[in-house]
């Protein structure tokens, strides 16, 4: 199979893909049916580092004038952002069994007399069906 980062992101962000497309294949467990949750999962991280980058350039802050004339602080935008991308990356990564607690729990799991394939699986996998 063949693999490759999303267009338009960061360097950092393909570094992080080549990792999990690199552990994935590691576990023989990837899929061309994969490549839309690998481009979703690397697309929240090029998000995440975009706005990290913006939090340490302009800080968590900002200072605005008040109605009063009174300087307040305003949480920086980004800093959501980068807060819903990250909890965006975490479910993708559990969902690929890539964070410590999915990996126990899928090796918890009993195979017990599961088919080894599937007639979904099946079509899928043989181009002649479609």
């Amino acid at each position: 199979m063949y693999f490759n980062p999303p267009k338009g992101v960061c360097d950092e962000a393909k570094q992080f893909y080549s990792e999990l497309v690199g552990n994935l294949e590691s576990q023989a467990i990837i899929q061309q049916l994969d490549a839309t949750i690998l481009e979703l999962a690397v697309t929240s991280y090029h998000v995440f580092i975009t706005a990290r980058e913006s939090i340490l350039t302009n800080g968590v802050t900002y200072p605005v004038k008040g109605m009063s004339g009174d300087i307040l602080q305003k949480v920086n935008p980004a800093f959501k952002v980068m807060t819903d991308s990250q909890i965006q990356i975490l479910k993708i990564i559990t969902e690929l069994g890539l964070s410590p607690k999915s990996r126990k729990s899928l090796k918890d799991q009993p195979i017990g007399n599961a088919p080894a394939t599937s007639p979904l699986m099946d079509w899928l996998k043989n181009p002649e069906y479609k």
